[in-house]
């Protein structure tokens, strides 16, 4: 009788189980993430031929990139959703931006690498829209930005 009782329990257990895995998984396509200690996480700065270009990684799993700083909130030209584990940066364009935004539900895939003095260099890999190769850095890497 004692081990019914058992069996009964641990097969409750086990669908209980597989009912709380199933409602934490999250949607495809959906990328969220708690951002602890990320590197990346806090405003940067690019200059390309004298031009700056703006980019912000927010804790939240967010960024946006401008070309000029006070338009990373408001106006963004790319924001979206990121994920960074591995060396490997994945940003996804947010699908359906409130204004005009380039790369909008594309996904981009980068290396990352930081420099001695902390400069980030993102090296392409892959990437659904041409205009997030502007984030590839190899010449122009990005640094940490403090007004």
């Amino acid at each position: 009788m004692s081990s019914r009782i058992v069996l009964l329990f641990s097969l409750v257990t086990l669908v209980g189980l597989t009912f709380f895995a199933a409602a934490c998984q999250t949607p495809a396509g959906e990328i969220t993430q708690v951002v602890e200690d990320n590197p990346l996480v806090g405003d940067w700065i690019q200059t390309v031929s004298g031009d700056p270009n703006y980019l912000r990684f927010n804790a939240d799993g967010t960024f946006s990139v401008a070309h000029l700083h006070n338009d990373l909130e408001e106006v963004p030209v790319i924001s979206g959703t990121f994920f960074y584990e591995d060396s490997i940066l994945t940003l996804n364009g947010t699908p359906d931006p409130p204004s005009r935004q380039y790369c909008s539900g594309k996904t981009a895939r980068f290396t990352v690498k930081f420099d001695q003095t902390g400069e980030l260099i993102l090296g392409d890999m892959e990437t659904e829209c041409l205009k997030f190769n502007f984030f590839t850095s190899k010449k122009n890497p990005w640094v940490p930005y403090s007004p």
